[in-house]
């Protein structure tokens, strides 16, 4: 709009007598009506210049009154956060819903159990008052959302909600209330010296008119000409610096006010930034709870396969309902995480949101098993004292991928072998026989050998076949590595072609140790080299060692056995820790037998405890 005011004009006139005839000291003539019509220009105060001074200033006067009236959004931020709640209160409701189930399904046991005398009447009274506290909570979330499910998009239900923190270099650069501050104060001192500049006081004017008048001869009767000239305005007295002192006062206290509101606001940000933070510190450690929780529901499951006596159905129910209720206590910190940020969002409306925050992925090792492929070695040790429907559950509660296991000629655990490899198909658990035999090296028809090993697991519907043959082991190794190396690659040879035929897939077991240009040969043949990082367990010496296989990162997994290891959980750390250093996906454990006693070990030292 300033760029249109010019400061030009039209003007027109017109004057009529209705007595005497006036007289233009002007134009010196009599007449009895006057015309005029023209364009003015006016130059100083209110005109041209003053415009022109007006449009530099008005960026910072735009951004001046932007900050001086709130943005907060109040009645967008009260939507969304109803919106907000809303959906977080269906996703608890629902986990509410799941807990109600398991307990009340259950309840009819613990009152046996507690007239058989085997749980006290405290433990049944807890059990009676979590299903009334759940009542309670779905009747809270339910009388909230039915006042505002009219006005919910009910598709939204399935999205999912990422965990979010702030992107505090921005967020901190755009709340620097310094800058803003400075450009305030230019934009003051500038409009302080526009107001209290000289052509406020002046009027000047400059007019171009077409003049006609009725004269009141009748030779000329009338006349008409154009006329230009110039119009200057000075007042008594001039009041320049009288006006200048006012304005600076007016500035210096808009400038305070100013101030006082930026740092206040300031203030206000960085409070609700620091209980976002805190909130957010609070999500991790009830993440990091639920791991925990769910590795002690780990444990008693393990109990109860195992038919421990110190197994107890109420814990292992108290269990699950606490690793539900920490689901709702995560939804809960989550809802209130989001809520924060619509909140220093409606107070930082003018910033876009997505520039705002950044998706937070917590640290891997919290999700390692879901991250990672995990294989366990089977070997048939484990069947003299495990049935398969243990060893089974064993595997998909530990959160196995694959499972490598040991066939022979002439397997007495055939019939357990195959109960387990179809309960892993259904689970969909990607099964491999395994070849140990190492006489396969002296065979002079290892071809037929291989076969015949195989032949008897024909109904097995497997991925692969993994060879477990090693002669590193072999006493002439270090004085016929040659030629064993070279009746190893001929096995795999005949391996990859057996695969190719059935359209499985081929791995194979090396130490870790084994000549590099040896492995490289291998890699192309196999789809799965795991490398058997036993003895030397230190996380830089694997490191150094892998790394030379970079290229071949996707076709790599990382053997771990017990033996190396005082706990389980030490062995679970030492694989997540390898990834985060490494990147290699893939973990094989060996071998089942042996983390079911470690387990067992891990057991009685709890119960010690």
């Amino acid at each position: 709009m300033l760029k249109k005011q010019t400061g030009l004009s039209l003007n027109a006139d017109a004057v009529q007598n209705f007595n005497q005839s006036q007289f233009d000291p002007e134009e010196g003539m009599l007449y009895d009506r006057r015309y005029n019509a023209g364009v003015e220009w006016n130059i100083l105060n209110g005109g041209f210049l003053d415009s022109r001074a007006k449009l530099q200033s008005l960026p910072a006067e735009r951004n001046y009154f932007n900050h001086l009236v709130n943005n907060e959004s109040k009645d967008d931020f009260g939507l969304k956060m109803n919106e907000c709640i809303y959906w977080f209160n269906e996703q608890k409701k629902r986990l509410l819903v799941e807990r109600e189930r398991i307990l009340t399904s259950q309840i009819n046991y613990l009152e046996n159990l507690y007239f058989a005398k085997k749980i006290s009447k405290e433990q049944l009274l807890k059990t009676q008052t979590r299903i009334a506290e759940i009542n309670g909570m779905k009747g809270i979330f339910n009388s909230y959302n039915q006042h505002i499910d009219s006005r919910f998009d009910s598709t939204l239900l399935a999205a999912e909600v990422p965990l979010y923190d702030l992107n505090y270099n921005y967020f901190f650069g755009m709340i620097n209330t310094r800058e803003l501050a400075d450009s305030m104060r230019l934009f003051l001192e500038e409009n302080l010296l526009r107001q209290s500049a000289w052509y406020n006081e002046i009027k000047l004017k400059t007019y171009a008119r077409y003049n006609v008048f009725d004269l009141l001869s009748t030779n000329p009767s009338y006349r008409k000409f154009f006329s230009v000239g110039v119009s200057v305005g000075v007042p008594i007295p001039f009041t320049n610096k009288e006006q200048d002192a006012v304005n600076k006062y007016k500035a210096q206290k808009q400038l305070q006010t100013l101030d006082t509101d930026l740092q206040n606001q300031r203030i206000e940000l960085l409070n609700l930034a620091y209980e976002f933070r805190y909130q957010l510190k609070q999500y991790i450690i009830f993440h990091q709870k639920r791991i925990l929780a769910n590795e002690a529901l780990r444990r008693e499951r393990v109990k109860s396969k195992m038919l421990n006596t110190d197994f107890n159905p109420f814990q292992g129910l108290e269990l699950i309902d606490n690793l539900l209720q920490i689901d709702i206590e995560l939804l809960d910190l989550k809802q209130n995480l989001y809520i924060k940020l619509l909140r220093i969002h409606s107070k930082q409306n003018n910033l876009p949101l997505d520039s705002m925050i950044v998706q937070l992925d917590l640290p891997n090792y919290f999700d390692f098993e879901d991250e990672t492929n995990r294989g366990v070695y089977v070997w048939s040790k484990v069947f003299e004292t495990q049935n398969p429907s243990f060893i089974h559950e064993y595997i998909v509660y530990n959160q196995f991928d694959e499972a490598y296991i040991a066939v022979s000629n002439n397997d007495k655990f055939i019939a357990a072998k195959s109960a387990l490899v179809k309960a892993l198909n259904k689970s969909e658990i990607a099964v491999y026989p395994m070849i140990g035999q190492n006489k396969l090296l002296d065979s002079d028809d290892f071809e037929g050998e291989l076969e015949a090993l195989l032949a008897p697991f024909k109904n097995w519907k497997v991925d692969g076949i993994h060879l477990d043959i090693e002669p590193h082991v072999r006493p002439d190794w270090k004085s016929n590595k040659s030629e064993l190396m070279a009746r190893y690659t001929e096995i795999i040879n005949y391996a990859r072609i057996l695969s190719n035929e059935k359209g499985w897939k081929l791995s194979i077991d090396i130490p870790i140790s084994m000549d590099t240009a040896h492995v490289n040969r291998l890699f192309p043949k196999v789809e799965m080299i795991r490398f058997m990082c036993y003895e030397n367990v230190k996380q830089e010496y694997l490191v150094r060692k892998l790394s030379v296989y970079s290229k071949y990162k996707d076709k790599i997994m990382v053997a771990l056995r017990t033996e190396d290891f005082a706990s389980r959980t030490e062995m679970e750390l030492f694989a997540k820790t390898l990834y985060k250093e490494t990147g290699i996906k893939c973990y094989g454990f060996h071998d089942l037998y042996r983390l079911i006693e470690l387990d067992k070990k891990q057991t009685i030292e709890d119960e010690k405890h």
